[in-house]
């Protein structure tokens, strides 16, 4: 793709804007540069009064002025004015506008659009049209869309579950299980969302790296919440110490054992620990996941155990004997998942004579890494004269705690699962930062689609999001 097609990022918008409560202005970066020419100073002008009603001061500027506030570090930069734009905005223009995009402008009747862009940390709105009307029609469907104070809104609110967000109901599941020859029951709610993001993930893993499962910072409220549940059942019925680590052993035990080929179209598909649950089981790897999860979340170091053809849980518990497998001076107690009634310590004789180069020992600690996540997808039909086209925007926070280099992807897609008509662009988003990317896609004719935004590393797709409605 060409490098202008590389600048689809605007590193900052928090998610307050989903919150459906107002940003307090003290909390917003509360100033931008407008850069027009004389012909669309009217326009810029305009602007300016819209900005400040909404407590954000911003100065106009010539495009000769447009290094000097790009050295400044000003964090919102507009550019009024398509790539014909006199007196060097035009210039200005088609330095962030990809080939495509600035034919569309020049030659397209009646076609205005925005688009969003970046600079290293810097953001770049552009509002152009085919016209200097259309120009200043664009800037309205810009701020009739409401995308002007979420460019200022850095950060204040972050969203503790971005998937609910996405709509698509709620996921219930009950289970049960007997402890202590006493049944319990429990039942867990989730956002679909959620799920269907875990199934949209790439499961093509490496054994050696399915700590990253136990590891997902999303499904931390809800591990959490069902850790707790657990802990507060075996609270009242009696149970402490060890015998609540039994109890919840005895909950994920409890679990039926599936084989990957039959539940997914994968050999090998390991879940994550929600995937797990939503699916009502899974094999070895996947309830050992799962079990590891919920040791964490109480408290207890463990770890996965990768066994010939096996997986299991190792936990690190004092007064406990058995079977362990000892790291420095840590003993990780053997911990049977497949199957009820497997108690700690307690390992199948055909690993009893394992060698140390036959199994290894996996730390489902959090790691430093990026996880980027659509927070909000929004798409908006323009008309002009010559057919229409698809601006989408979409917000993806950085929920990791490491940078994150993605490409995102939009599309629209029919019945199947193709995107056609695709635009990209590659992104790098901070550790706990927000961005907002824009593209301009084709809208098809007499075809029904949906639009969709797609964030990908190399061929891994990481997340995905589409409309909710057809175009």
């Amino acid at each position: 793709m060409r490098a202008a097609k590389r600048l689809l990022l605007v590193a900052l918008l928090a998610t307050a804007l989903l919150a459906n409560r107002p940003v307090p202005l003290a909390a917003l970066d509360t100033s931008a540069t407008i850069i027009s020419n004389g012909a669309d100073l009217p326009t810029a002008e305009e602007f300016r009064d819209f900005l400040l009603q909404r407590g954000i001061s911003s100065v106009i500027a010539n495009a000769t002025d447009f290094d000097g506030h790009l050295a400044a570090g000003e964090r919102q930069i507009f550019i009024i004015g398509g790539p014909n734009a006199y007196d060097g905005v035009g210039e200005l223009s088609s330095g962030y506008l990809t080939d495509e995009e600035r034919d569309r402008l020049v030659e397209w009747r009646g076609y205005r659009n925005f688009y969003i862009r970046s600079n290293g940390t810097i953001e770049i709105i552009l509002m152009a049209g085919h016209t200097r009307e259309e120009t200043r029609e664009a800037l309205s469907l810009f701020m009739e869309e409401g995308f002007t104070l979420r460019l200022f809104e850095l950060g204040t609110t972050k969203t503790k579950d971005p998937f609910l967000s996405r709509g698509g109901g709620t996921l219930k599941r009950g289970f049960s299980w007997i402890y202590g020859g006493k049944e319990f029951s429990i039942t867990m709610s989730f956002p679909k969302a959620l799920i269907d993001h875990y199934k949209n993930k790439d499961h093509t893993i490496p054994a050696e790296e399915w700590y990253i499962l136990a590891s997902d910072p999303f499904d931390n409220p809800y591990m959490g919440s069902l850790t707790q549940r657990l802990e507060n059942m075996a609270w009242e019925a009696g149970y402490s110490g060890s015998e609540r680590v039994d109890f919840v052993i005895a909950f994920v035990q409890s679990l039926p054992y599936t084989q990957d080929w039959v539940t997914s179209p994968y050999d090998e598909y390991p879940r994550y620990p929600l995937e797990t649950l939503a699916d009502g089981g899974g094999d070895c790897e996947d309830t050992s996941i799962l079990l590891a999860t919920l040791l964490m979340e109480m408290g207890y170091d463990s770890v996965l155990i990768i066994l010939p053809g096996h997986m299991a849980v190792g936990v690190a518990l004092e007064n406990a004997y058995g079977y362990y497998f000892l790291e420095n001076v840590t003993r990780y107690y053997y911990v049977e998942t497949t199957g009820r009634g497997w108690r700690v310590g307690v390992m199948p004789t055909v690993f009893l004579d394992l060698q140390s180069h036959q199994y290894k020992l996996l730390h489902p600690i959090p790691v430093k890494i990026g996880i980027p996540v659509v927070v909000s997808f929004e798409a908006i039909t323009t008309q002009h004269e010559l057919g229409g086209s698809i601006t989408v925007t979409a917000v993806i926070e950085n929920v990791g705690d490491d940078d994150v280099e993605i490409t995102a992807v939009a599309g629209v897609q029919g019945g199947g699962v193709i995107l056609i008509y695709t635009e990209e662009g590659n992104l790098t988003i901070p550790a706990g930062s927000t961005a907002v990317v824009s593209f301009t896609l084709t809208k098809p004719k007499y075809v029904k689609t949906w639009a969709v935004i797609r964030l990908m590393s190399g061929y891994r797709k990481l997340d995905e999001a589409t409309s909710t409605y057809e175009y």
